[in-house]
């Protein structure tokens, strides 16, 4: 037990004390809190981002609108239509059978590449979706967070693992200075 100085009075008094017994102020603990390092706090909050955008992806999936309203069978024209409203126009590029649109901003995150692909009847078939992420992030991680998800994964190397499942694949590839996510949707 040491002795500390009362707030108020000034007066020495217990560092256990509830209060002051000469002037009867009422001390308040403070305790010291530390210091945390950035990267304990950031690999979980940033895996649990990128399991949510998976699960979100996946929710998405399930209904009639495929991502950013495209819809299964939907004309090239009409979804680059749609996208030249809503994209700039140097984050666009249109082709015969592909949209490739750069800098997409999907569900609170941004920097993603989105390519729309088309069959021969230019009808939509095919969308993948681009995030790349940056060495703070655990890939390890997250690979074990998209496996208690998603179960086994269909392939495993060291640099690149994927899973599959009701049409959609999930791959998760690594090099030394970043990863990257990849979700591809295919019409079943």
């Amino acid at each position: 037990m040491a002795l500390t100085k009362c707030p108020e009075c000034g007066q020495e008094i217990s560092d256990t004390a509830k209060s002051c017994p000469h002037c009867g102020y009422k001390i308040k603990k403070v305790t010291n809190l530390k210091q945390f390092d950035k990267k304990k706090i950031m690999i979980p909050i940033i895996l649990v981002v990128l399991v949510s955008i998976i699960v979100i992806f996946f929710s998405v999936f399930s209904g009639d609108k495929v991502i950013r309203n495209a819809r299964w069978g939907e004309s090239l024209n009409s979804i680059a239509k749609r996208e030249q409203s809503n994209t700039a126009e140097s984050n666009l590029s249109v082709t015969d059978k592909k949209i490739y649109v750069s800098q997409v901003s999907m569900y609170g995150q941004g920097g993603g590449k989105l390519w729309y692909k088309f069959d021969e009847h230019s009808k939509l078939n095919e969308i993948l979706v681009r995030f790349d992420c940056y060495k703070d992030d655990d890939f390890s991680s997250l690979a074990q967070e998209l496996e208690k998800g998603y179960g086994t994964p269909v392939t495993t190397k060291d640099r690149y693992i994927s899973w599959s499942k009701k049409g959609t694949f999930i791959t998760l590839e690594r090099d030394t200075s970043h990863y990257s996510m990849d979700i591809t949707f295919s019409k079943q």
